[in-house]
């Protein structure tokens, strides 16, 4: 969320993961600059360690961004993240305890998470499963690099397929999109390792209960969610996606209207007790929590120097001068003319259309 926020575990629990779902697709959303200023956000956050492990996974919707340099640095920024994070390990490798809120790999469970989440999954349609396909591919490929690590990813989403979704864990169509893309996680790391043989992984894997449940009866999940001889090669250009425009992320058309949703919505989430009633230690500390969030978004998403966004780029229905012709009528103000052209998506089709 924030780095004061996301910085602590406990205030990351605090988080609605409602909440956490729709910063994830601020990261699709049509507005280039919004896009930028996740990503500045993002970057600033986990090369400081501050932001908790959850939060890599978001980086993985940059696969299908449509801007090449923005896709790029979201590569380098994974690239790093892991790094850092490896060193740490080694560094600290007698506190094993953490070892699920620190090491890269464990980001992949999140991400299969938000991936069952998205409103255009659609496991019954090959374009959204490609579409999936080519964001596992783009996350997972960096951490299999050293080919060590094969067993221990399969195990991850091995423990994912026997767990439930812990939002509705009764949700039979949730339930069946993240044993979907786990199959589809499956498919890239045996294309990753075809000529190596696997031993089983010796440990136990960590599930994070903010996002998964146990299921009621432990039953072997063997079957196959996914259409037969599914293609799990790569694409060489990835589908670029973005979010419905009827969305209610989407309607957020520059950086300060997607800070004042996402400020609605913390406080939606866990309101304002009246000044007359005494408050408790848990509610002072949500209330807290609320605070940091609305407050440290509007300042940290707001333009500004770091963010490499120029005003005139976002601004939106400037009423014209006098002597101007209207927008509205075919005229173009002066502004219009010197902006450049905004980004537009060639050749990509939406996920699950």
């Amino acid at each position: 969320m924030c780095p004061k926020t996301g910085s602590r575990a406990s205030c990351f629990d605090l988080i609605p993961l409602e909440l956490f779902q729709e910063v994830a697709w601020l990261i699709q959303d049509p507005c280039p600059q919004v896009k930028q200023a996740m990503l500045n956000k993002l970057q600033k956050g986990l090369t400081s360690m501050k932001l908790p492990l959850e939060y890599v996974a978001l980086l993985a919707f940059y696969a299908t961004d449509v801007g090449k340099e923005r896709r790029s640095k979201a590569r380098q920024i994974l690239l790093r993240v892991i790094q850092l994070r490896r060193e740490y390990m080694v560094m600290n490798s007698s506190n094993s305890e953490r070892n699920h809120t620190v090491l890269p790999e464990y980001a992949l469970p999140t991400l299969i998470h938000l991936l069952a989440h998205h409103p255009n999954m659609d496991n019954e349609n090959k374009d959204s499963l490609k579409s999936s396909l080519d964001v596992l591919w783009w996350f997972l490929e960096p951490l299999m690099q050293k080919n060590d690590n094969f067993p221990f990813l399969k195990k991850l989403v091995e423990t994912v397929k026997q767990a439930v979704d812990a939002i509705d864990p009764f949700n039979d169509t949730i339930n069946e999109r993240m044993y979907a893309i786990c199959d589809l996680a499956f498919g890239v790391i045996n294309c990753k390792c075809a000529n190596v043989k696997l031993p089983p992984f010796p440990g136990e894997v960590k599930l994070s209960k903010k996002f998964f449940a146990p299921p009621e009866k432990l039953v072997p999940n063997l079957k196959s969610y996914i259409p037969e001889k599914f293609d799990f090669n790569p694409h060489r250009v990835p589908v670029a996606v973005e979010m419905d425009i009827d969305h209610p992320t989407v309607k957020a058309r520059h950086i300060v209207a997607a800070d004042t949703a996402l400020t609605k919505l913390s406080r939606r989430k866990f309101g304002r007790k009246k000044k007359k009633k005494s408050l408790s230690e848990d509610e002072k500390e949500i209330a807290e929590v609320e605070e940091t969030i609305a407050d440290d978004w509007i300042d940290d998403l707001t333009l500004g120097e770091d963010d490499d966004v120029e005003m005139k780029d976002i601004e939106a229905d400037k009423t014209p001068e006098k002597g101007e012709k209207s927008p509205e009528k075919g005229g173009k103000t002066p502004e219009e003319g010197d902006k450049e052209e905004p980004e537009v998506e060639t050749g990509g089709e939406e996920m699950g259309k």
